[in-house]
């Protein structure tokens, strides 16, 4: 059983103001200097003019442009990460304060939610026991009803049989009524009541053969990779060798 409290109602603190207190200055606009866009255009114009390798000479001109092209592909990557370092970290900041602000918060709020939920359950647990016994109580009745009508000899003896029967079931319901029931719980303004499953797979490689739509499976690139490496004819992969040619650059600096 879950309890929730419905987001209906935007909320305001009392005081109108923020509950954070954080620097928000204005971000300037990130752009790439004319000289980096003047570099990546001549290294881009420089590389589609190659259009295919033939000769050792062609090789050396279309590598000299793609080690061109990866240094400043290097270098642009070192001054976004740079520049976005103090944002990261800013966020980091700001989302462990949140999580340590929001965590108590969590914690208690989901104590609460057991706490009424176990209540609601057992209110309900004590409904469906009253029910139940009410049902057990009318199939004797009926079953009793039965054995005296398949004994009877006589129209007016089966007359009297239902008769008898209709009353004391007719009593007896009265009796029932009168007696306390176990009432469901009260709805306090805002609040949500459901039931909902809780689970734990036991086995997830059961669960995914038997429903494979309940379970995430990625492949592992550098798993398959060592095993069609040595020499592995690895079931539901279909692996071929492609031959690519890199270069390797410096490590570039910010600056």
């Amino acid at each position: 059983m879950k309890f929730s409290i419905p987001k209906s109602k935007a909320l305001v603190p009392a005081s109108g103001k923020s509950l954070v207190a954080a620097s928000r200055s204005k971000l300037t606009v990130f752009r790439f200097t004319p000289e980096a866009v003047a570099m990546r255009d001549t290294a881009l114009e420089t590389a589609k003019s190659i259009v295919q390798v033939t000769t050792d000479a062609e090789q050396e001109i279309a590598v000299e442009a793609q080690m061109k092209i990866a240094e400043i592909k290097t270098m642009a990557e070192v001054a976004w990460e740079s520049a976005k370092r103090p944002l990261i970290d800013y966020r980091k900041k700001m989302d462990d304060a949140a999580k340590q602000f929001i965590g108590a918060l969590e914690t208690e709020g989901v104590r609460l939610s057991r706490a009424v939920g176990d209540f609601h359950s057992l209110a309900l647990a004590r409904q469906r026991a009253a029910q139940q016994a009410e049902n057990e109580r009318l199939s004797q009745l009926e079953r009793e009803r039965a054995a005296e009508l398949a004994a009877a000899t006589s129209i007016e003896e089966v007359e009297n049989v239902q008769e008898q029967y209709n009353e004391r079931a007719r009593l007896e319901a009265l009796h029932a009524a009168a007696q306390v029931q176990p009432m469901e719980p009260s709805r306090v303004e805002g609040q949500q009541i459901r039931e909902d499953w809780a689970y734990e797979v036991t086995d997830i490689w059961l669960l995914a053969r038997a429903h494979p739509g309940c379970v995430k499976i990625e492949p592992r690139a550098s798993e398959i990779k060592s095993l069609l490496n040595a020499g592995v004819n690895i079931a539901g992969v279909r692996g071929w060798r492609e031959v690519k040619g890199t270069v390797r650059v410096g490590k570039a600096i910010d600056v």
